[in-house]
């Protein structure tokens, strides 16, 4: 549009500038044109410019026309950028967050500490692995049984770890971020089998099934967890396939 009426001034400008050509050669003698022009009559010596005003005032109103609309469409591009960078700005403010959390879950693994009297204290990863293991033996009680009595003796650790798992995968799903996946694949790599296995019995027979088992299957936050554990613990018969295969719904 902006081009046709570009065109369209050049091309009125050409006709008053020729419009004015033949009056200003015919007032000084010179008729290339052979237009006779009578100028004893003053007024019809004016009526002459009459068309020249009427272009004078369409160029006036189409030049104004044109002005407010590229004034019209430079507030629109002002804006599609504003918005493009808040939105740019709400991302990354987020991925900055999801790093920071990581960054404070890694550090809060990292002094879990199970002092035993019967042997070496457990540290790290290596605690929630010797947590698994309290599990294990009890599991001919039923898994559901065991995993509730070893949830209660080790509830402080258990109960922090998977609030701070929990809010972060939960961060990520509320989030700016476009590929949530992404990122729940960098927290899902810094989780041991034995963690993995923790967050599935906690979510399945423990206070994570009601709102973290969403999230598990939606993220597929199983999908390293080895077989074996997986059998031992029959997560197959707790959990939909999405658990353990991502699948994009979007």
């Amino acid at each position: 549009m902006k081009s046709k009426l570009g065109l369209f001034i050049l091309l009125l400008i050409a006709g008053i500038f020729l419009w004015l050509s033949i009056v200003i050669s015919s007032a000084a003698g010179w008729n290339p044109f052979l237009i006779r022009w009578n100028f004893s009559n003053t007024g019809a010596f004016g009526d002459s410019f009459g068309p020249l005003s009427t272009m004078m005032g369409a160029a006036a109103a189409i030049g104004a026309f044109l002005a407010w609309h590229a004034q019209r469409e430079e507030l629109k591009r002002v804006r599609a950028n504003d918005e493009q960078n808040k939105a740019d700005a709400a991302i990354a403010r987020d991925e900055q967050t999801f790093f920071n959390l990581v960054k404070f879950f890694q550090d809060n693994v990292s002094f879990t500490d199970i002092q035993r009297s019967d042997g070496p204290d457990k540290r790290g990863q290596d605690a929630f692995g010797f947590i698994l293991s309290r599990v294990d033996r009890r599991i001919n009680q039923g898994i559901s049984s065991a995993y509730s009595f070893t949830f209660n003796q080790y509830v402080n650790d258990l109960g922090h770890y998977f609030r701070t798992v929990y809010n972060i995968v939960n961060f990520v799903d509320k989030s700016n971020i476009e590929n949530k996946y992404f990122y729940i694949k960098i927290l899902r790599s810094l989780l041991s089998n034995s963690e993995i296995a923790l967050i599935g019995l906690n979510c399945e027979h423990g206070e994570g099934k009601t709102k973290f088992k969403p999230l598990v299957e939606k993220y597929a936050l199983l999908k390293n967890l080895s077989s074996d554990l997986v059998d031992n613990y029959e997560f197959k018969n707790c959990y939909s396939t999405s658990a353990f295969l991502f699948i994009n719904k979007q």
